[in-house]
């Protein structure tokens, strides 16, 4: 600001020096020709008339340079306005040689650097030379015919630590520079990441049913060819991987329903004890070939609730309890009364979930080691549909001694 002040005094001084002695020539041309003798006076006047008039013109040229110089300093005020106001993304305007002109103050969030700690330094300060990587060619030529370019590049924070950065450098049209624009992708990293493993995840989950679903139809071809007897065994079995197919396509499809709150609850008065029957009878097949023993409540235990969601809730919990369950095994659900409301427990002898897994394990495409413990979405679809009911859920685990995944729904209709 000091510096545009002196700046404008040093114009206005040189404008007020040319005009003074303007006046004071013309004052001399006067007296001369008052003093002079006529031949004098014409040949003093023709000279002086002449460096007046370069005089006048050095002040015309004077005037408009401060106009002009006036008018640059407008837009590049403007442009550090626009540039200030520009967040969360860092925002750069840079001389040819990289060294930085301009910074928005988005850069003590980024890098966590102050604007005047990185004006005057080059680029390097903040990410490393893309030339090295790309080349300088193509970054030139991207500049020259289309005017921007945009690639990645590796930034680094005041403290030492890595930051991921798109870059998008636009060239400068009316001077000599470009426009830099820095962006984190940090998180659009993350989220691809999540969707690679929300791939595997699917993958993964969706193998074991489609592979039981294709053995049978090859055994009951097979029976079928020579003229077998069909042994109902294998359609049974279809049946209920066919069963757990549609559970886990469902839950995904429902999970994002119930995320925007899209999903309506059909409650009604049932009978929890016949929902968890209902829901532990297509994995009689998977319990058999393993071994595992599955214990169930007995009696009656109304509740109000969706019928259908509470049973895929119990149909995914007891599908991880007998995935992790190992053979001869044992899983016991529970049915409970208690202050908070009806709780359901679902309890197997498997291996147990790390201590610090708990916290993350009931979120969106949480993976717990995609291939050991794959629990996949039906956690989240879970979670998601005990707190539309206003309940709660959770999980308790000893790792080698097996887990505990409960869940509490009210035991009466909303008020």
């Amino acid at each position: 600001m000091w510096q545009r002040r002196w700046e404008v005094v040093l114009f206005w001084i040189g404008i007020s020096t040319a005009i003074i002695i303007s006046l004071w020539r013309m004052l001399q041309v006067v007296s001369n020709l008052l003093n002079a003798t006529a031949k004098q006076a014409a040949a003093q006047a023709h000279l002086d008339w002449i460096g007046n008039a370069f005089l006048f013109w050095a002040l015309t040229l004077l005037i408009m340079a401060w106009l002009s110089w006036r008018e640059s300093r407008r837009r590049e005020a403007e442009l550090e306005t626009i540039i200030s106001s520009v967040n969360p993304d860092v925002l750069l305007v840079v001389n040819p040689d990289r060294t930085i002109r301009i910074c928005n103050p988005a850069v003590r969030e980024l890098f966590g650097y102050e604007p005047a700690e990185v004006i005057g330094n080059k680029t390097d300060l903040l990410y490393s030379d893309r030339r090295d990587k790309e080349g300088g060619s193509d970054i030139r030529t991207a500049l020259q015919d289309a005017g921007h370019h945009v690639g990645l590049a590796k930034g680094k924070h005041k403290d030492g630590t890595p930051i991921p950065l798109e870059i998008v450098t636009g060239k400068l049209i009316e001077r000599a520079g470009a426009v830099v624009l820095i962006r984190d992708i940090t998180e659009r990293q993350r989220l691809e990441q999540l969707r690679e493993d929300l791939i595997a995840m699917l993958v993964h989950d969706l193998k074991n049913p489609l592979t039981s679903i294709s053995g049978c139809l090859a055994m009951v071809e097979a029976a079928l060819n020579k003229g077998q007897t069909l042994d109902p065994t294998l359609v049974k079995w279809a049946q209920q991987s066919t069963a757990q197919l549609s559970n886990m396509v469902y839950s995904l499809l429902d999970t994002t329903k119930l995320e925007r709150g899209e999903m309506r609850l059909a409650r009604s008065r049932v009978d929890l004890v016949r929902v968890v029957a209902e829901s532990s009878a297509m994995f009689s097949s998977t319990l058999e070939l393993k071994n595992v023993t599955l214990r169930l409540p007995g009696g009656t235990m109304p509740a109000y609730c969706d019928r259908d969601l509470v049973g895929r809730i119990i149909s995914n919990l007891l599908g991880n309890a007998v995935k992790f369950t190992p053979e001869g095994g044992v899983i016991q659900i529970m049915l409970e009364q208690t202050e908070a409301g009806l709780k359901t427990s679902v309890i197997d002898t498997g291996r147990g979930i790390p201590a610090e897994h708990l916290d993350t394990i009931f979120r969106r495409f949480a993976q717990v080691e995609v291939h050991k413990y794959s629990y996949g979405l039906g956690l989240t679809f879970c979670k998601l549909a005990v707190e539309a009911h206003g309940g709660t859920i959770g999980v308790e685990s000893t790792v080698g001694q097996g887990s505990t995944f409960w869940f509490i729904l009210p035991t009466f209709p909303p008020s």
